[in-house]
C-alpha cells in the first residue's frame, strides 16, 4: 500500500474529491490535529509525491492557510497565512515538524 492510500484510509473523514488530486476536508482537526477557522479545507497530493499539502479558506473563500506537510503528516516546507482581507499575516518554514529558524 503506497502513502496516498494510507493517507486515504487515515483521512477516512473526507467527503468528496475537488479534482483527481486534491480532496475536500470535512473534519481536518481529526486528520492532523489542527483547527481551522474556515468552512473549506482541502488536501492536495503534489505530483511528486513527497506528502500533501493542506490549504485552508475563509468563509468569504479567501485562502486562509496553506501547509506542507510530509508523508508521515509533519509539517515540512512552507506554512503560510493570510487575514481575512486577503494580506499575508505569517510565513513559516519547518522540516519534519519542527520550525527552521
Amino acid at each position: 500500500m503506497n502513502y496516498k492510500q494510507l493517507l486515504i484510509l487515515r483521512l477516512s473523514n473526507l467527503t468528496e474529491w475537488k479534482n483527481e488530486r486534491e480532496m475536500i476536508v470535512s473534519d481536518p482537526k481529526k486528520m492532523l490535529g489542527v483547527s481551522f477557522a474556515s468552512d473549506l479545507v482541502t488536501c492536495e497530493f503534489p505530483d511528486d509525491h513527497s506528502g500533501f499539502v493542506i490549504h485552508g479558506y475563509y468563509k468569504n473563500k479567501v485562502k486562509l492557510y496553506r501547509g506542507e506537510y510530509n508523508k508521515s503528516g509533519l509539517k515540512h516546507g512552507k506554512s503560510f497565512g493570510w487575514r481575512e482581507d486577503g494580506r499575508p499575516a505569517w510565513e513559516e518554514e519547518y522540516r519534519d515538524g519542527h520550525i527552521v529558524k
